[in-house]
């Protein structure tokens, strides 16, 4: 026979256990503990914070503050599960303001550690103070002298419930747990003069900074970082980003300085992690991460941070919107800062030519020899005129541009005319030709998706190739009956007409076409709006990028004759010309 089942039935659990459970989801370690606590005090509107621990926290946790305080009636509720004075409706919870709201943070720490709170408030001219043990399972409510404000102590975290504390690491990796939660909390809120100390002696010192929130993050992240991070600030709409971006020798090993935190809260979040790396992409090493510090601020709204316990994650109501904001503000950013590189780079190199003498011609205007500007050439001495020096690269060195479509470009034996559409061209040919699955397009996404009307047969056509499409780095997805969406776009098309390239794209008889036909077509359809972008006015240091993006390309730059691209001209074809009297 079958054994018999007993059937479990259901139980109301006791407060203590209730809190237990609850106190695994919210404390994991004494850092927890810190981060509930430092949170409380920013809620009580605090502007000075001591946070004191001694072995790591295992002994004792006590924050002080000079906040609001603690009614007295309510000190022995504060320890009940679910009680809080920071939401009161249901609507509370779609437009979250305080750090903390759940009311799980101190039953949680009072029913794994022995707790006391000592509060005192501007109407009251004592202060009182209520002391809970978990083991006895009582409370005991007295007057005490404090100033206005709170301090709560908590000693020996865990000693109620020994397997939790053996998985506790080292006194030093623990303090360091500490020490970095605090560092995160004052990279939030500048405004506010934070303390620590371990063991009595005085770790971090984070003086306020009411308006010079730089201040806070250099002593946070050092000078080295401020001195060499991209600083952004960027807004749309209800949206916005500011903060530091550190790439380059700043990108390190792991992800440790990285700190990301939404209407003043710190969060986690790996779509947001993606599009700072997908900004960063290119500026760092592979293997290395970036170094950051970010703040961004939504409608209160848009994101519901009541997804978990701790808080550190969030959701967010329009989720792709939000990325791409993130990481416009930061490519916009990084732009702006290789541009002003760039032309901070050109503008010392004109400083150090020295052009040499100059002449009067019969109009009494002055013009220079060109020997002598070839001698003031000679002359340069910064690093970047000793490349173009010593550099002898196949396509020579730009002059000028011609009308906005040639670039003139000299080598030492010869003259080079260059049709900048033709080029660019070429370059975006070969550059799509060597597009693999393992080697895609350098693609950015659109902060506002492009939204087309297409047709039934386009919409198959959709269907077919968009495998091959996003292989280009051309993300083109259904948003309903006969309508498209452009959500990424290659970097090499972001200037071209995009409803023009897809509305070609999606005529293309494929009917008859194998994969290789299709992306011949494919490539075929790019390359000509690439070259029908129009061309802006280039700076010498972006003619040089084009002639070595021309190199690169493995194009015979040894040819003299006429090609589609480019002409060169000797001297003796120079004097054949302007000897020329026919």
């Amino acid at each position: 026979m079958p054994k018999a089942i007993t059937l479990p039935r259901i139980k109301t659990l006791s407060s203590s256990l209730a809190n237990q459970i609850a106190a695994g989801e919210v404390i994991e370690r004494p850092a927890s503990v810190v981060k509930e606590l430092l949170e409380n005090s920013l809620d009580a509107h605090a502007t000075r914070i001591l946070i004191e621990v001694y072995k790591a926290g295992t002994q004792l946790i006590r924050v002080s503050d000079n906040g609001c305080g603690i009614h007295p009636e309510d000190l022995e509720l504060a320890l009940q599960r679910h009680a809080t004075a920071k939401i009161k409706h249901q609507s509370d919870l779609e437009s979250i303001r305080s750090l903390g709201f759940r009311g799980e943070a101190l039953p949680s720490i009072s029913s794994v550690a022995d707790i006391s709170v000592v509060s005192r408030i501007d109407a009251m001219e004592h202060a009182a103070s209520l002391k809970f043990s978990p083991v006895n399972d009582e409370s005991s409510l007295t007057p005490a002298a404090h100033p206005v404000g709170t301090t709560i102590e908590v000693r020996n975290l865990f000693h109620n419930t020994p397997a939790r504390k053996k998985f506790l690491r080292s006194e030093r990796t623990e303090y360091l747990h500490i020490l970095e939660m605090v560092r995160r909390v004052a990279l939030s809120r500048a405004d506010v003069h934070i303390e620590l100390k371990h063991n009595d002696q005085k770790v971090l010192s984070c003086h306020s900074q009411t308006d010079d929130l730089a201040e806070r993050v250099s002593s946070i992240m050092g000078q080295s970082f401020m001195s060499k991070a991209i600083q952004f600030e960027y807004r749309v709409g209800d949206m916005h980003a500011s903060g530091w971006l550190g790439v380059g020798d700043l990108a390190r090993n792991s992800t440790d300085r990285q700190y990301l935190y939404l209407n003043g809260r710190m969060i986690r979040d790996k779509r947001l992690n993606h599009a700072i790396r997908l900004a960063a992409e290119g500026l760092i090493a592979e293997g290395r991460f970036p170094s950051y510090v970010i703040y961004l601020a939504l409608n209160l709204s848009e994101a519901d941070v009541n997804v978990h316990p701790t808080k550190h994650e969030v959701r967010f109501k329009h989720a792709r919107d939000v990325h791409d904001f993130l990481f416009s503000a930061l490519s916009s950013s990084i732009d702006n800062e290789q541009n002003l590189y760039q032309s901070m780079e050109y503008e010392s190199v004109e400083k150090d030519i020295s052009i040499g003498s100059a002449e009067e011609d019969y109009s009494g205007k002055r013009h220079y020899v060109v020997s002598d500007i070839k001698k003031g050439y000679g002359d340069m001495r910064s690093n970047r005129q000793a490349e173009l020096l010593n550099d002898r690269p196949a396509l020579g060195q730009p002059l000028l541009q011609i009308h906005g479509k040639y670039l003139l470009a000299q080598r030492e034996d010869l003259s080079l005319l260059i049709s900048i559409d033709a080029a660019k061209k070429h370059i975006a040919t070969m550059r799509l030709k060597s597009v693999t699955i393992d080697s895609p397009l350098t693609g950015r996404p659109l902060l506002v998706p492009i939204k087309f009307s297409i047709t039934d047969s386009q919409e198959q056509t959709l269907g077919i190739l968009k495998s091959s499409i996003e292989m280009f780095s051309l993300q083109l997805d259904l948003a309903g009956p006969n309508t498209c969406i452009v959500r990424v776009l290659p970097l090499l098309m972001e200037n071209a007409d995009i409803a023009l390239l897809v509305n070609e794209l999606l005529q293309l008889d494929i009917s008859k076409m194998d994969v290789q036909q299709r992306n011949q077509n494919i490539i075929l359809t790019m390359v000509n709006h690439v070259s029908d972008i129009e061309t802006p006015v280039m700076s010498i240091d972006e003619m040089s990028t084009l002639l070595r993006q021309l190199e690169a390309t493995g194009v015979d730059v040894n040819l003299r004759q006429f090609t589609p691209i480019w002409r060169c001209l000797s001297v003796n074809d120079l004097e054949k010309f302007l000897n020329n009297n026919d």
